[in-house]
């Protein structure tokens, strides 16, 4: 967490002397759910994993587009699930690394509850997510 401090002057250039509020958290930002509760989240999620490993890659064609996708088998502390990676995401997934998933949505396909990202998802690295 960064401090900025901001100084309010006049017009005569003088400093205005103003109290500081509570910090009110914007209403996008996402707190880090586990993998078990993204799957009761009406909301995208931003949820810490591991990859644990990797399922082959398919193409598509959607709007007159070719995608590419691929599954992966992720895991936390509260278990394990598969997410479906699109596009240029695959690219950042490595197995045995962790990462963190933003934006990211529960699907339902052929009766099974799976995670996938959405096009405002991004996938950066983190320190070790443990599973026990």
């Amino acid at each position: 967490m960064r401090t900025i401090k901001v100084s309010i002057n006049s017009k005569l250039d003088k400093c205005i002397e103003w109290a500081a509020p509570d910090v009110i958290r914007p209403h996008t930002e996402l707190k880090t759910t586990s993998i078990r509760d993204a799957f009761l989240s009406n909301v995208a999620c931003r949820l810490e994993a591991v990859v644990l490993d990797e399922h082959d890659q398919f193409n598509f064609i959607q709007n007159e587009k070719e995608r590419i996708c691929k599954t992966y088998i992720i895991g936390d502390s509260s278990g394990t699930t598969q997410i479906l990676v699109y596009d240029d995401l695959i690219d950042n997934m490595i197995i045995g690394k962790s990462f963190i998933f933003t934006q990211i949505k529960w699907k339902k396909i052929v009766d099974k509850l799976i995670l996938t990202t959405t096009p405002n998802t991004t996938i950066s690295t983190t320190t070790n997510v443990i599973i026990k």
